[in-house]
């Protein structure tokens, strides 16, 4: 599983100019589909971007066609630099899940 995403990382930064780093792995190296999400105390350097928040992303073969539709919204999301910095800031992971599940769902208000 790590190897994997170390991997996956060699072949390009998965490091996002709004402040975020999405790694991943191949699905084949999963063994059950979830999310990871931690905020760093200071930004770090990854690839070309100063990073504040990594949102691991694994997801299993069979869950792939299931998960499409969440994936995408979550990519919507981490364009929105507002999006990433109201993560960062959250004090709790009740507070970073709540900002992560609630952050503009509705993707057509904008």
């Amino acid at each position: 599983f790590l190897d994997s995403i170390i991997k996956r990382e060699n072949m390009g930064s998965t490091s996002v100019y709004t402040g975020i780093s999405i790694p991943h792995c191949d699905p084949k190296y999963v063994n059950r589909s979830q999310l990871g999400i931690i905020t760093l105390e200071k930004p770090i350097q990854w690839g070309n971007n100063l990073i504040k928040v990594v949102l691991l992303i694994a997801i299993t073969d069979e869950d792939l066609d299931i998960t499409k539709d969440i994936l995408i919204n979550i990519y919507r999301k981490i364009e929105d630099k507002n999006f990433i910095e109201e993560l960062w800031k959250s004090k709790t992971k009740d507070e970073l899940i709540s900002t992560f599940i609630d952050w503009r769902d509705d993707y057509d208000r904008k």
